[in-house]
Order: structure tokens, then sequence, then C-alpha cells
């Protein structure tokens, strides 16, 4: 029998929050130049983004370069009431997020919505990952139940530490497997 969920994401968690200030800026900065380097990320006109918390993959350097490519970036609103997401479009970090639900950056409000559909690529956070692109996040279910509108009509990718890719993901009909894993050590297809 292989870990839990739980076992999984307390490990990783503090493996991650764990790590040198220094050590997380180094390996957030080599994803994000593989970030940069993927096909998708440079034919997509719309990409939808997360701000990061904590030591999760730094992503504030990544939304200001994909912004400064002429990219239209979309970042999740979350609504606790339905526990959904609502895709939000920004154009200053600095200016257009600000602390939402969970202490995690997000869209001011709601103004530039933008429908699923006008999305090209979709870049999640998460908390460990296996091979065949199964995902744990941060339990709460917001991005299964966005993702599972957009499945298959999408690219789904996740960006991760090397260290975050376990050997198995427990996964249930509701979770939504991501297409590709970007680490500090490349980036890998699924399924």
């Amino acid at each position: 029998m292989g870990q839990g969920k739980k076992d999984i994401r307390r490990k990783m968690i503090s493996m991650r929050e764990g790590m040198d200030e220094g050590e997380a800026m180094r390996r957030s900065e080599e994803i994000k130049r593989k970030v940069l380097e993927l096909q998708e990320v440079r034919d997509a006109r719309v990409i939808m983004l997360y701000a990061s918390k904590g030591k999760e993959v730094r992503t504030d350097e990544l939304i200001s370069e994909l912004l400064g490519m002429g990219k239209r970036v979309v970042l999740p609103k979350t609504e606790v009431e339905g526990r959904g997401i609502t895709p939000v479009e920004i154009s200053d970090p600095e200016k257009d997020l600000i602390p939402g639900n969970y202490g995690i950056r997000e869209p001011r409000d709601c103004a530039r919505r933008v429908n699923p559909e006008e999305i090209d690529l979709v870049i999640v956070p998460g908390i460990a990952f296996d091979r065949n692109g199964n995902r744990l996040g941060r339990g709460a279910g917001y991005y299964d139940r966005f993702l599972s509108m957009i499945k298959g009509k999408v690219r789904i990718a996740a960006l991760a530490y090397s260290f975050q890719i376990v050997e198995r993901v427990p996964s249930s009909d509701s979770d939504v497997p991501v297409d590709i894993v970007i680490t500090e050590e490349g980036a890998y297809r699924t399924g």
C-alpha cells in the first residue's frame, strides 16, 4: 500500500518550505527558463498562471516576462462559496493582485474576466506529481473543478521542483491530470 495524500502532502510541504531561500530562487529561475523554452508557451496567446505563495515555484518573474512578450496573462480569482475559480486577466501584477482567500494573491476584481475557452495553456501549482501527470493539490479541489471543465480542450502544465515528483500520487475520478510537468531538470510530457 502506497502513501496516502495526507502523508505525501505533509512530507512535500515540509521539504519545500524547508528549502533554503537562495535554493528556491535558483531552482525557480531555472524552471522559468525551461517554461519560456516550451513550444506550448511560445504558441499560446492566453496563458493562465497562479501567484506563488511561500516557497512554491516562483511565478512573479515568469508573469512579468510573459506580459513583456505580449502574452495575455490570466490568474485565478477564487469563489469560496462555490469553491470555484474565475479566470481574470491582469496587465500589471503590482497593481492588479491583492491578498485573497488563503493568503494567496489573486486579481483585485473580476472586471477583466476571461472565458475559459479563450485560454490556450493553463499552468497550475501542486504539491506532488507523478509521471502519469497525477497532481496532488492543496486539498480544496478548486483547480480540479476548474480543470474538469476545460480538460481535453486546453493543455495543462504544472511547475514543480524535481523532488516533488514522486512514484505515485493517489488519484480519483475527480482529479484532473496535467499534460506537462516542468522542473529545474526539464519538462516531461505525461500520459
